[in-house]
């Protein structure tokens, strides 16, 4: 069953600014930081901090919660070879993922030159009481 739906939008600009600051630790994971700049352009990679933020804000909205008993960096976005991102959660998200039953989250991410956007469906067990 559907748990939730999460939508968000960008504006690329907007990441530019906690990049070369300690905070950006606090909203992606190392892993994250090395596909955002690995071998692309500045601005490229801005887009790419844009669409993984975007989908972390569509995450926690299908989530319900807004960032509360996570960090940015709980929710990790990585991408298959093919270029479909994924989800990888950690701490916080990944405690409430297995407190509520969430057993698929799907995201998808479309950039622009200016905007990035993501949406987040998250699908739960339907939990039968005897």
């Amino acid at each position: 069953m559907v748990f939730g739906v999460g939508t968000d939008i960008i504006d690329v600009e907007r990441l530019s600014k906690p990049f070369g600051k300690k905070g950006v630790k606090r909203i992606f994971t190392e892993t994250e930081l090395d596909f955002i700049w690995s071998g692309a352009s500045e601005s490229t990679s801005f887009q790419r901090a844009a669409g993984n933020f975007a989908a972390k804000e569509a995450i926690v909205k299908a989530f319900g919660t807004g960032f509360v008993g996570m960090n940015p960096s709980d929710i990790e976005v990585l991408r298959r070879e093919s270029g479909a991102p994924y989800v990888r959660l950690y701490r916080g998200a990944k405690k409430f993922v297995k407190e509520n039953n969430i057993t698929k989250i799907h995201i998808s991410i479309s950039n622009l030159k200016s905007y990035s956007t993501a949406v987040a469906v998250c699908e739960a067990e339907e939990i039968t009481e005897e």
